[in-house]
């Protein structure tokens, strides 16, 4: 692992030990920190994972609950046809895959994590401009772990297709593995749609440019796509709020989903319920 990613890496801890990332993580860290796989300190998250869907609204349960089987499911199929294309998901996390440099998630991982919590913080706050920025914060931060996640989804669909496996796709533009995955999984009427319908690849490049704003009084978010028509879009507050709400799930199932097949490795007895692989 690279030296900066080491450290990366002992700041999450960190903060797992400061009990932000859940207590089931923080009193697993002794348990978990003699392993040689530096991910597996992560492994019970997948408990905290299932604590946390029982004490979450139902939206956001089902949600969460979908995400991490879809991810278990991506990887298991892949790996029932081309195991060693599909294995470099397992490590996502701290590691690149083959041939695809900078394609770990740890950053992106962290970005998000460290939004989500900045959040938190900020909506008890009654401050619109400060909620304004960190939910855009946020929607950005979602929109990013997504674009490296998509690579890996990507991979683990043509491995399962049966198809060339390109590590290139890492190097492609955000809307390009939208696309790509659309394509691959069917879109909306796919198994994988909530990936489609949270990956909005204009929004974040507007947004990442400086070209999204909010219209309070209209109570909407307009965005222009500075590479297309350069036209001005709108979409509702209420639902850009709810984009928000959901992306900022996005890092929980994607631990669990990781730390189930890590447990599963190591032969480790978990509180797995339906996210034991088969």
């Amino acid at each position: 692992m690279q030296p900066s990613r080491e450290r990366l890496l002992k700041q999450v801890a960190q903060l797992a030990a400061e009990g932000a990332l859940g207590n089931s993580v923080k009193q697993s860290l002794g348990q978990y920190e003699q392993l040689s796989n530096h991910i597996a300190v992560f492994a019970k998250v997948v408990e905290d994972f299932v604590e946390g869907n029982a004490a979450a609204d139902p939206e956001t349960a089902r949600f969460r609950d979908l995400v991490a089987k879809l991810l278990i499911v991506a990887y298991r199929d892949a790996r029932r046809v081309r195991p060693l294309e599909a294995e470099p998901f397992i490590s996502s996390l701290i590691s690149d895959y083959p041939g695809a440099q900078e394609s770990a998630l740890l950053t992106r991982w962290n970005g998000l994590a460290q939004a989500c919590l900045a959040y938190q913080e900020v909506v008890k706050s009654t401050n619109r401009i400060l909620m304004w920025q960190q939910m855009e914060r946020l929607f950005l931060s979602y929109n990013e772990f997504l674009d490296g996640l998509l690579g890996y989804l990507v991979i683990l669909q043509r491995a399962a297709l049966r198809k060339d496996v390109k590590p290139g796709v890492f190097s492609c533009a955000y809307g390009n593995k939208v696309c790509q995955f659309n394509n691959l999984t069917g879109g909306e009427d796919g198994a994988y749609y909530i990936f489609i319908r949270l990956a909005r690849p204009a929004m974040r490049n507007a947004s990442a440019h400086g070209r999204m704003w909010l219209d309070s009084s209209q109570d909407a978010v307009r965005y222009v796509d500075g590479r297309q028509s350069k036209t001005e879009n709108v979409i509702d507050l209420t639902e850009f709020a709810g984009l928000v709400h959901l992306g900022s799930h996005l890092s929980m199932p994607y631990m669990a989903a990781v730390s189930a097949w890590l447990s599963w490795r190591q032969g480790r007895t978990m509180r797995l319920r339906a996210y034991r692989p088969n």
